[in-house]
């Protein structure tokens, strides 16, 4: 793997915000799938590229116990070499979304008691090398998705926590 990032680093609106340019080569890259026949098959990739760029924010205490943060990253990855399978080549990497985003909130009431809310979106993604996938949205597929998680904790002493919370409330 030959990674490299250029990255650009601070303080704006009460917060700190990170902007980066990132790529990575990796030779003999290994996929694990399940084909058509439902069979989860090994392969070794000559080749694959991910380019990218990503921004994220976090600041504390925004509002009085209010944090924010985020972040949003879009990904071009491709095959470029892959003599075992060259119906990948140009394709998508697996399992890679070509965007992620988050926005996430967390609220103070009081020393003891913290509200967190979040929502994660994942963009288009392929399961197949070929990027032939023709049922994102069944057992097996990989699909788009956007939820919403909501927490609430509290603080029974210094070193001991509870909470309670719901992943995905929208169910998608």
């Amino acid at each position: 793997v030959m990674s490299s990032e250029l990255a650009a680093e601070g303080s704006v609106w009460g917060g700190n915000l990170r902007m980066s340019l990132f790529q990575e080569n990796i030779r003999d890259s290994l996929y694990s799938f399940t084909d058509y026949s439902n069979t989860t098959r090994n392969q070794n990739v000559d080749k694959v590229r991910a380019r990218g760029v990503e921004t994220a924010y976090q600041a504390q205490n925004v509002l009085r116990g209010l944090d924010l943060g985020g972040s949003i990253t879009y990904v071009h990855s491709r095959v470029l070499e892959n003599h075992l399978n060259p119906s990948s080549e140009g394709k998508h990497m697996i399992r890679l979304p070509d965007w992620r985003a988050t926005v996430f909130a967390s609220y103070h009431f009081d020393d003891r008691w913290t509200g967190f809310f979040g929502v994660k979106y994942s963009g288009t993604q392929y399961n197949n090398p070929d990027n032939s996938d023709t049922s994102p949205d069944t057992y097996g597929g990989n699909s788009k998705f956007l939820t919403v998680d909501a927490k609430l904790s509290y603080r029974v002493a210094k070193q001991v926590s509870g909470a309670i919370g719901i992943d995905n409330l929208t169910n998608e």
